[in-house]
């Protein structure tokens, strides 16, 4: 990256070029582009060049392309031979790569097929009795016995009021001889026989007034209950006595009219026999990267008729100019569509507001009210990461720089106004913030005002939530005609690429009344 905020691509352009002139006696425009892209030796000093300003990881990905859209070409020149126009393709699509502001959002893997398949963890909770919950669903719809330690079964029978050393065990699978009851017990709940003759009224909920496991493992309580519809109430004393090694309950209701008790227990995790088992499935998900879209220009005869002009350095440089500045901005818009269908998907699971104007009690600046969006942002992404158990991933908040600027405390390690990618004059921002997790913020003016996206992206390469995968890119100037007008010349840039949703950790902060007035105040 360079601090000057000069768009000097095209001076590398030139220099490429001379070079070659000088070294190869070739160039790297027209006709001579085909001795270029066949001669592996020529091929790889000039993508070297084009790529020469860009940091390693990105020239390492933008390789991977550039010797696919050189594969496509060299098979389609089987045919027609290699157009001029082709040397375009590379020019395009090294300045297009620079101005892409999304694929600094989601994890971007070049493709060198265009179906393959990918594999990745999904994670998922075991309840005891072997049932696999995935998540997040197993969180949003979970199970107690998923998050709870086994339970014993709740509802026990009493002869004559009594229960004589009833086996807490029985009939639950999966005990072993080792195994006691946890601490953790109360009686919840009773039947009476001379309580209402509705089978419901006869059950009593004792909520709040639950009687609970003593230190000497007693049970020691009163049960107040309705007898009959006019407001007379019974009271019951409860008397009982729980064997945790030996897991039996002895209890006596001193009114003899107990039928039934309902209990809350669990087997203790003392022995480690039975846990929560957390996993995940392998899964694999086939990818097909499907057609290329389209985007062709036209030029006036007066352009054409000279062909320095279409194919010295300077007209490729106009060319370039304008076809990757519309391309870049497709692929952008391509990719904010793509992370607005997702979070749809989820049908708005994870959902925050910040209102930017202040509370009316509020004495402060109107800035230091801003830290609750960062209260907010930090709230949405641990409710996330809670619900999918995935806690190695830093969060991406995309936006329009009138709301990410709202943001507080952020270091904008890249920026519009100052910096340029590989020499390329781009028009969005990165930058970084910490607070109850790590944020990488993408600001970019194609991104509508109103709400920040905010997402995951696991740190380990086997969770997957969002990924974009280039396959290749071309220019082409025969076999297609413009598809508004066949008698004007015609140019055709054809992008291959796909972007796919795994799990879906994503989630939006709207922001009201960001009108900036609050500020002026």
């Amino acid at each position: 990256m360079s601090f000057n905020k000069t768009d000097n691509f095209n001076q590398i352009l030139k220099e490429t070029d001379e070079m070659f002139r000088q070294r190869y006696s070739t160039s790297i425009v027209g006709d001579n582009f085909a001795e270029v892209i066949t001669d592996n030796a020529l091929f790889e000093s000039y993508t070297g060049s084009l790529l020469e300003n860009f940091d390693h990881s990105v020239a390492e990905g933008l390789e991977g392309i550039l010797e696919n859209t050189r594969a496509e070409i060299l098979t389609e020149s089987s045919m027609t031979g290699i157009q001029p126009f082709a040397s375009l393709t590379m020019p395009i699509l090294v300045k297009l790569w620079a101005r892409l502001a999304m694929t600094e959002a989601i994890p971007t893997e070049p493709t060198n097929t265009p179906a393959f398949t990918v594999p990745f963890f999904k994670p998922y909770v075991m309840d005891h009795d072997g049932n696999n919950f995935y998540l997040p669903e197993a969180i949003n719809s979970v199970p107690e016995n998923i998050v709870e330690l086994k339970r014993l079964p709740a509802e026990i029978e009493a002869e004559g009021g009594k229960v004589q050393a009833h086996d807490l065990f029985e009939g639950l699978e999966g005990t072993r001889d080792v195994d006691t009851v946890d601490r953790k017990f109360s009686v919840v709940g009773a039947y009476y026989s001379d309580a209402h003759n509705d089978e419901e009224a006869k059950f009593v909920d004792l909520a709040s007034a639950r009687i609970d496991l003593d230190s000497s493992n007693r049970l020691y309580g009163e049960i107040k209950y309705a007898t009959d519809g006019n407001g007379t109430v019974a009271t019951d004393t409860i008397l009982g006595h729980v064997d945790l090694e030996n897991h039996t309950l002895t209890l006596a209701s001193m009114s003899g009219n107990l039928e039934k008790v309902v209990i809350r227990g669990f087997v203790s995790s003392e022995q480690h026999t039975t846990a929560t088992q957390v996993s995940f499935d392998i899964d694999r998900k086939d990818i097909t990267v499907g057609t290329a879209e389209h985007i062709e220009a036209n030029f006036p005869i007066e352009f054409l008729q000279d062909a320095k002009a279409m194919y010295d350095i300077d007209g490729t440089a106009e060319v370039v100019e304008v076809m990757s500045q519309v391309s870049s901005q497709k692929v952008d818009l391509d990719i904010i569509e793509f992370l607005e269908r997702a979070y749809e998907g989820t049908e708005s699971a994870y959902e925050r507001t910040f209102d930017v104007y202040p509370n009316s009690d509020f004495a402060m600046h109107p800035n230091d009210w801003l830290t609750g969006l960062r209260k907010t942002i930090d709230h949405l992404a641990q409710s996330m990461k809670n619900d999918y158990k995935n806690y190695k991933s830093v969060f991406v908040i995309v936006g329009n720089p009138l709301d990410t600027d709202l943001i507080p405390n952020v270091e904008w390690t890249f920026t519009s106004t100052t910096d340029t990618v590989g020499g390329v004059d781009v028009n969005y921002s990165v930058g970084a913030t910490s607070g109850s997790n790590r944020y990488k913020i993408i600001s970019s003016d194609l991104i509508p005002q109103g709400s920040l996206t905010v997402f995951a992206i696991p740190s380990e390469d086997n969770y997957k939530t969002f990924v974009y995968y280039p396959y290749t890119f071309n220019v082409v100037n025969q076999s297609y005609l413009n598809t508004r007008n066949a008698n004007v010349p015609n140019i055709m840039l054809t992008r291959r690429y796909t972007l796919e949703e795994f799990t879906p950790m994503i989630g939006k902060v709207h922001i009201k009344n960001n009108d900036g007035s609050v500020f002026s105040r």
